[in-house]
């Protein structure tokens, strides 16, 4: 045991050194690189989202410069006032929407590129502005646009510059000022507001992001958060950027372009280095972690030498043992925690496998008995139906199980022209349903044995084998065995090939469907025989009514069980009898072989390979189409 204890702890201490040990000094390490570039990472994504936001608010701030030009230009108190050059009523007008939008500029200029109104100055108009947003407004057009203009430009429309010596960015819009009618276009509107000394605007993107915001015309800052230290030069820049400054400041850089897509200045969000100290703390922790770590790994270690290898390795002991079928060995290990219960789990596995085997000795007797049952049924199952001048048959069955509850019989009665057909189907399937076909399978052979043999010293003892006699004695029968507990359907017909005439009896069977080439009366040429009687072994002593019907030449007779029709597919659909018929509408040509192997081969691709819930059962019978129909003597 002391040989094995060093053997294994010697491992033990191996193994924890490359399981443990090593990966956990490892995994340290490469999670504070990890973490150090995934709290960097997450600091530039927020960035980005912040960015983001920021150029939605640009975006909005150019969607309310375009609408203010349309609002105004589609106005029709403006449409009135317009064609009759009011020009300094419109400039006052023109003007209270300037304050109310917090807008730079709105210019009112007629087709002639002519200025009618002014908000910013009413009494001054009639001065000519050429602008290439105008000519679109003039075609009809709505749009908005970053420009950037000189300061003498600005001072030249009326607005105050100061002393500023660079390029203003406005935001700019135009949209066609309409006649009443909404139709023809009298003008334009252009609205001007500037990025310069908007700082509402960038008050916005800093409440909604918390970094300092900067606006820059080119290189130069324009506008930015108050109290921010941006610096009051960029480098230009073509696409977005982002820039990991000294003293963890982040800058990110998204460019502003004009309407031909040229940069003429940017957005700069910045932030200071919050996550450096996020990052400090990060190592920090994941150092305590690991060493932690370290001091846990080595104290379970010892734990596990000093406590769980021994009763390992009596239960390796104990499993030999089992393993070699000594299934009556138990474990004896005094331990209340989880070795202990691993103990009782290999008794409780031994008792298992000691009880599994009987089952297994007890399924394959089980087996063994089906498979004798299913053996001993096929010699109740006709191989293959009866070879007869006049007519041409066909069957089919297949059970759903090992044993089956259908049952179908031919019976030619030797020197006469009666041939017996009798299809059968018990509640469900199965043992118990093999069993009870079984019995009405030996009945049914001890009336036909006794009926040929009275025939054969010259007895007449036909009401042996009268449908309506031998459906009683089997509902008799059934009824005795069972007490209602099983009942079955069943279709006795009889068919006399010389006078083409079809004696039957359905007892709640599915009845034989009849196809005749010529059509019938009714012009249809499917129809079933009906009616029906009771089903066998529900009542005691019940009478059967026996009835008739005429055939010719060429008929086709078709019986079948329910599981024909009633089982499923994949989809949970039954075949149906709808389907059934509308397969079988045309038979010409067919004989029963080729109509009986059609049907099942439908039949079972629909099934799809799903397994089958009740038997199928089927019979085709086809009349001769050359024999004259004579009356037996």
């Amino acid at each position: 045991m002391k040989i094995f204890q060093d053997r294994l702890g010697a491992k033990l201490n191996i193994l924890f050194l490359i399981v443990l040990f090593l990966p956990l000094i490892v995994v340290t390490v490469l999670s504070i690189i990890y973490f150090s570039n995934k709290i960097e990472e997450e600091a530039v994504l927020k960035m980005e989202s912040d960015m983001k936001v920021a150029s939605l608010i640009y975006d909005v701030q150019l969607s309310e410069v375009k609408n203010l030009a349309k609002t105004i230009g589609t106005d029709r108190a403006f449409a009135v006032l317009f064609p009759l050059k009011l020009s300094k009523k419109m400039g006052r007008e023109l003007q209270k929407l300037e304050d109310q939008n917090n807008v730079d500029m709105i210019l009112a200029i007629d087709k002639n590129f002519k200025v009618m109104a002014r908000s910013n100055d009413p009494e001054r108009f009639g001065d000519e502005l050429t602008h290439p947003l105008v000519e679109l407004a003039l075609k009809g057009l709505v749009i908005s646009e970053t420009e950037s203009v000189s300061p003498s430009t600005v001072q030249a429309e009326g607005i105050q510059t100061g002393d500023v010596e660079h390029n203003w960015l406005f935001l700019t819009g135009v949209a066609p000022i309409y006649d009443r009618t909404g139709k023809s276009v009298l003008g334009a509107i252009l609205v001007r507001k500037s990025l310069n000394r908007d700082t509402e605007f960038v008050s916005e993107i800093h409440s909604m992001t918390n970094v300092d915001v900067g606006v820059f015309e080119r290189t130069h800052l324009i506008s930015s958060t108050p109290g921010s230290q941006l610096p009051s030069v960029a480098t230009p820049i073509q696409k977005r950027q982002v820039r990991l400054e000294s003293g963890g400041f982040i800058s990110m850089f998204q460019p502003i372009f004009d309407a031909s897509r040229q940069p003429i200045g940017s957005l700069l969000l910045r932030t200071e280095g919050q996550h450096l100290q996020a990052r400090n703390t990060a190592i920090l922790f994941l150092v305590v972690i690991g060493g932690v770590g370290l001091f846990l790994i080595n104290f379970i270690r010892l734990y596990i030498r000093k406590t769980i290898l021994v009763p390992i390795e009596k239960i390796n002991k104990g499993a030999k043992v089992i393993g070699d079928g000594m299934y009556n060995h138990k474990l004896n290990i005094e331990s209340g925690d989880e070795i202990g219960d691993l103990a009782q789990s290999f008794n409780d596995m031994a008792d298992e496998i000691k009880l599994n085997l009987e089952k297994v000795k007890h399924a394959a007797r089980m087996e063994a008995e089906l498979k004798t049952a299913h053996t001993v049924q096929e010699f109740f199952i006709p191989s293959q139906p009866p070879e007869l001048d006049g007519v041409d048959i066909a069957s089919f069955y297949q059970s759903a199980s090992e044993t089956g509850g259908d049952w179908y019989a031919f019976n030619p009665r030797g020197d006469t022209s009666r041939l017996d057909i009798m299809v059968g189907d018990v509640t469900g399937h199965g043992v118990a349903s093999a069993l009870i076909t079984a019995m009405v399978y030996s009945c049914f052979e001890t009336i036909s044995t006794y009926y040929h043999a009275m025939r054969h010293i010259g007895i007449e003892e036909a009401h042996l084998l009268h449908p309506s006699y031998v459906l009683r004695i089997l509902n008799d029968l059934i009824f005795a065995a069972t007490k209602g507990q099983f009942t079955m359907t069943l279709f006795f017909s009889s068919l006399d090939l010389k006078t083409r005439e079809l004696f039957f009896i359905n007892a709640s069977h599915i009845p034989c469907y009849i196809w005749r080439k010529q059509g019938f009366s009714n012009g249809e040429r499917l129809a079933p025989t009906l009616p029906r009687s009771g089903t066998l072994g529900l009542h005691q002593e019940k009478e059967f009514q026996m009835e008739t019907m005429q055939l010719e030449p060429g008929d086709v007779l078709i019986w079948m069980s329910d599981g024909l029709i009633e089982n499923m597919n994949p989809q949970k659909k039954m075949f149906g009898l709808n389907r059934f018929k509308w397969m079988i509408r045309d038979l010409d040509g067919m004989g029963a072989e080729e109509i009986k192997d059609m049907i099942i081969q439908r039949v079972f691709d629909f099934y799809a390979g799903e397994e089958m819930e009740d038997d199928v059962t089927l019979i085709v019978a086809k009349l001769a189409e050359t024999m004259e129909p004579t009356k037996l003597v």
